[in-house]
């Protein structure tokens, strides 16, 4: 084990791996993480949520890591996918926090009745890609997929496990292309030393099998989006999102989110793609602590 720590492997009935970190006795909270990704993400909320008495529980989407593959998953299925699997873990009360990639599966969830969800945050979340100039928009690796998906179909899960081999032996080689294309406040995030290693041993977990994620992840993604008009029962929805974000645009995420009943939206101008929930993460939680009194049922240390 190496000094990012692994978590506490939790066994499901579900195929997929989950990872609980922060505080075991904490609040529980599915993290869905980003394009490619793993539940080492998580670890870096480890601090803030084992003090602000929350467990976050990261998924390995199906795919991704130790996770099997499920090209029959659809995003309509995720919610009875997320039930059955909240159902296993025993949650009674739960929310969800997704990042970049991990959204569309968190929008899915929160249009849907769930008694037991009591709260969404979003942050940095990918929208919905209606029309052409979306597509031109998507993030460097998404957009190379795509392209293919259009053009060349049976070219895809090739290519998809060439890049998957490349960021295995060198995660670095993706590390760079994110970090040319980012704002100056996510690189300094991404110079960090700890955050750097991180990511390169999330990619790599992410893409150990392959790179059978990508394709799925992103076929979900670019289908229709199953759900419209208000959500079934309202929760709580907070969508964050950075001004400086030039991984997924800002005025895309406004123009979706916005259409959504009751979601509340926060642009933090200063902020970008990686340096949001990193730099304000202590802000973030402290926030999410605080909303939840009087039925949150943890004593918690709120910071300003």
């Amino acid at each position: 084990m190496d000094f990012l720590g692994e978590g506490t492997l939790l066994r499901t009935t579900e195929p997929i791996r989950v990872m609980r970190y922060g505080n075991p006795d904490g609040f529980p909270v599915l993290y869905f993480h980003g394009y490619p990704g793993s539940h080492y993400e998580a670890h870096l909320a480890e601090p803030v949520t084992r003090r602000l008495g929350f467990a976050l529980y990261a998924l390995d989407r199906p795919g991704y890591g130790a996770s099997p593959a499920q090209p029959e998953l659809r995003l309509a299925d995720w919610p009875s996918f997320q039930k059955k699997l909240v159902e296993t873990l025993g949650f009674s009360r739960y929310g969800v926090l997704a990042v970049s990639g991990g959204a569309p599966y968190a929008y899915a969830q929160h249009h849907e009745a769930d008694s037991h969800l009591v709260f969404t945050i979003i942050l940095c979340g990918l929208p919905p890609v209606t029309g052409p100039l979306d597509y031109r928009r998507l993030p460097f690796l998404m957009r190379a997929h795509a392209i293919l998906l259009r053009r060349a179909p049976r070219l895809v899960a090739g290519e998809a496990d060439w890049i998957a081999k490349r960021v295995r032996s060198e995660p670095d080689w993706l590390w760079r292309r994110v970090y040319r294309q980012v704002d100056a406040c996510d690189r300094e995030v991404l110079a960090d030393p700890r955050i750097h290693s991180l990511l390169g041993q999330s990619w790599r977990a992410a893409l150990s099998t392959g790179g059978q994620g990508l394709v799925q992840d992103l076929v979900r993604y670019l289908s229709p989006w199953p759900y419209s008009g208000p959500p079934q029962r309202r929760t709580p929805l907070w969508v964050f999102h950075g001004g400086k974000d030039r991984i997924v645009s800002s005025d895309r995420v406004l123009d979706f989110a916005s259409g959504i009943q009751g979601a509340e939206l926060r642009l933090i101008e200063n902020e970008g793609h990686f340096s949001l929930p990193l730099r304000r993460e202590d802000e973030l939680w402290a926030t999410l602590a605080a909303s939840l009194r009087p039925s949150f049922p943890y004593e918690v240390e709120t910071t300003g």
